[in-house]
């Protein structure tokens, strides 16, 4: 996981990025949004795991 940060017009926002360990190649990516109440480590978990499968 690697913090990035994203610069808008009105400000900048921290995004949490999970990507594949290795990969020569592009791959699609998924957008998980969370939710009010902020992100709870099952989505951090679901995240990782996704990376993990490429």
């Amino acid at each position: 996981m690697e913090i990035k940060t994203i610069n808008l017009a009105t400000r900048q926002i921290e995004v949490e990025v999970y990507a594949p360990a290795q990969t020569s190649e592009q791959v699609p990516a998924v957008l998980l949004l969370h939710e009010l109440f902020g992100i709870f480590d099952a989505y951090r978990e679901d995240a990782q795991d996704l990376a993990n499968r490429g």
